[in-house]
């Protein structure tokens, strides 16, 4: 995962009906804000074993996730 993973997520974020904070979405997922926002700048990655629960927190599926970033 990188850049485009980040790229990713805040696209899949900003879609959402009605769309999320980054702060509601890292609450929904289970981390703090901080990490989320790391993850859609790109200054890390999330670890593979949170996939899905982002992806639950976005309403989305994991595949969806990390499609573009392959």
């Amino acid at each position: 995962m990188g850049k485009q993973f980040a790229e990713r997520l805040k696209q899949i974020r900003n879609a959402t009906k009605p769309r999320i904070t980054q702060v509601e979405a890292a609450r929904r997922a289970g981390v703090h804000s901080l990490t989320w926002s790391r993850w859609e700048r790109g200054a890390a990655s999330p670890d593979v074993t949170q996939l899905e629960a982002i992806a639950a927190a976005l309403g989305t599926t994991a595949a969806k996730l990390i499609e573009e970033s392959q």
